[in-house]
């Protein structure tokens, strides 16, 4: 039986980098703010486009309008089923998915999350155990991986993404720090940019890290 897909965002933006990717395997891909301002305009639509494309299954991920519409689309679609995904933790941030949702949990069926840590993390806060573990990884099974056996050969880290708060880069920085107090046979790669990228480089500079750590902004060709 085949599945359909559609993607609804909030995004206000023309192109997203990813928007190609999603529309190879989803029917439709439509960015509200786009065109609709208000939460109730955003809130009619989607009434509009679940029932216009039968929808049976809603998926929130990573947008607060998501959760404050759960309990308008229970009231009004009871038989649909909604599940969401949460993949980090940012609890210094207002956009901490984690506490956001807590208020809703009641309204959501299925809850997914990538690690044990995470689930236990969601019984925590909202006393229910509807979380299954997706893990988000690589099938290493695919690759062949090298072990070194020369202990003095160097072992290369890498750091791929953006130069934000929310991935942490100056952690990575701090583990390669210790990493070469220890005199560790390790070569760390700063792969990305971002806003903390200046930040990053004076770092280094500052804990003499330039012959330990490269920075190679941003590529494509990982």
């Amino acid at each position: 039986e085949s599945v359909d897909f559609y993607v609804v965002t909030t995004e206000g933006q023309l192109k997203h980098a990813w928007e190609n990717k999603f529309r190879e395997v989803a029917k439709e891909v439509q960015h509200l703010g786009l065109f609709l301002a208000k939460d109730e305009e955003r809130l009619a639509y989607l009434n509009y486009l679940i029932e216009s494309l039968n929808i049976d299954i809603v998926h929130v991920s990573n947008s607060r309008f998501g959760y404050r519409v759960t309990k308008c689309i229970k009231d009004n679609y009871p038989s649909i089923k909604i599940i969401d995904t949460l993949h980090m933790e940012e609890p210094w941030s207002t956009w901490d998915y984690f506490r956001l949702s807590v208020p809703y949990d009641s309204f959501i069926n299925q809850r997914v999350v990538l690690t044990e840590y995470q689930k236990d993390k969601l019984l925590n806060i909202t006393g229910n155990n509807r979380a299954n573990i997706i893990p988000n990884g690589i099938e290493i099974e695919e690759y062949d991986f090298k072990i070194k056996d020369n202990r003095n050969e160097l072992f290369n880290i890498a750091f791929i993404g953006r130069l934000t708060k929310q991935k942490q880069p100056l952690l990575y920085l701090e583990t390669a720090r210790l990493a070469k107090e220890k005199k560790l046979p390790f070569k760390f790669y700063l792969i990305g940019k971002g806003e903390l990228l200046n930040k990053c480089r004076r770092y280094i500079e500052k804990n003499n890290l330039s012959d330990y750590v490269i920075i190679q902004g941003f590529t494509n060709d990982i």
